[in-house]
């Protein structure tokens, strides 16, 4: 609770207003005369920063309310919502989104609840979960939002990292030697309704689960929870700007930024192909070429097939047919254009790192344990670590 206290002791700047809405404000802003815009955006950029502080510190406060009553109920979360409204001059579309994501969690901490009451024994909620029953060991905990899956056999967890169970298609080997390097992964696909983004895999590679395993799986629970939030808001952030925009140009910022959202969970499936084609040797230009080409081409990878026209008909429905085109060129963009280039990006990272005389499995380690938007920065970093460390040689 130490984080609510902090948030509650501190008071707004803008004593003056009652609801901070950083979109309405920018609005109003742009519409001043251009003698007084240059004040009225510095004590916007001063208010804008202030509340995302506060909202920072809201949402740490909520995760340490859920830690230490997972089971609390969606009119005590609101009640604290409605607290934190006040405080921070929340605007109605800001409580909308913050009242959804709580209820989304309550919804999400039942559905796990339901399945480890309905399945207690951990091989038949393997099963249940992902549609075969395991080679091997398994052990599975469970968190407020979070299905902890110990994994004592590579196979098993191999069948959770490459998603197989989706499609039921057979792993190969080296898949099965990619996964077996690899110590933990979070999914987003589910076989059951309403458990999507819960479940967390670990690869235990014969560890027991004593303090250490302990440890790791508060650690897991922790970042599980962290990350939820943080995306489910800035999923529902989207939805409502996408609701409320005016123009076109607001249309267009709000539907990529959701669909961005929407992709990230596409972005494991294609950076776990990468790095089975990097370990195979495979080509550059090869891979790119297989993970890019189209269902209806003969394409196997072709992620967002289904994913276009579901998201294309979606938005008709919200939108309305007026608004087609820029639908059309807003899916073509993040989920073809800039998808296209964040596979360029990967390839081209781990190139550089072979070319800078890494071996394939040194570069594999390198970018394993990162999502792919991040793989040219971390080449970059690891570059540029080694040109320091000549520097201080030579010194």
């Amino acid at each position: 609770m130490e984080a609510l206290e902090k948030l509650t002791a501190e008071k707004p700047k803008a004593e003056a207003a009652e609801i901070f809405d950083p979109q309405a404000e920018l609005g109003r802003v742009k519409e001043l005369p251009k003698e007084e815009r240059s004040e009225a955006l510095r004590e916007y950029k001063e208010n804008l920063a202030w509340q995302k502080e506060g909202i920072a510190k809201m949402q740490a406060a909520f995760i340490e309310i859920i830690r230490n009553n997972p089971d609390i109920s969606l009119e005590e979360l609101d009640q604290r919502a409605e607290d934190f409204g006040k405080e921070l001059k929340l605007s109605p579309h800001q409580k909308v989104v913050t009242r959804t994501v709580l209820e989304i969690y309550v919804k999400k901490h039942q559905a796990i609840k339901k399945i480890r009451e309905k399945y207690p024994d951990d091989a038949d909620l393997f099963q249940a979960l992902f549609g075969q029953k395991p080679e091997g060991f398994v052990e599975i905990l469970h968190g407020p939002i979070t299905l902890f899956v110990r994994c004592h056999n590579v196979k098993d967890f191999a069948l959770i990292q490459t998603q197989a169970f989706k499609t039921k298609k057979v792993i190969s080997r080296e898949e099965l030697a990619m996964a077996s390097i690899m110590g933990g992964i979070s999914v987003y696909p589910s076989l059951i309704p309403g458990l999507e983004g819960v479940i967390t895999a670990e690869n235990t590679q014969g560890r027991k689960f004593d303090k250490g395993g302990a440890t790791i799986f508060k650690h897991e629970e922790q970042h599980a929870l962290n990350r939820w939030f943080e995306k489910e808001t800035e999923r529902q952030t989207y939805v409502g700007e996408l609701e409320r925009a005016k123009s076109d140009g607001e249309r267009e910022f709000s539907l990529k930024g959701l669909l961005r959202v929407i992709r990230e969970s596409k972005l494991e499936s294609a950076k776990n192909e990468l790095l089975a084609y990097f370990k195979e040797g495979r080509g550059g230009v090869a891979i790119f070429d297989t993970l890019t080409t189209p269902t209806e081409k003969g394409g196997l990878y072709d992620y967002f097939a289904g994913a276009k026209k579901f998201w294309r008909d979606y938005f008709l429905n919200i939108l309305g047919r007026e608004h087609e085109k820029l639908i059309e060129r807003s899916i073509k963009a993040v989920f073809e254009l800039e998808y296209h280039d964040l596979l360029r990006g990967g390839i081209a990272a781990f190139v550089i790192l072979k070319s800078n005389g890494f071996s394939t499995d040194q570069a594999i380690g390198f970018l394993i344990g990162e999502p792919l938007e991040k793989w040219p920065k971390v080449v970059r970093r690891i570059l540029e670590k080694r040109i320091s460390a000549r520097k201080n040689d030579n010194n």
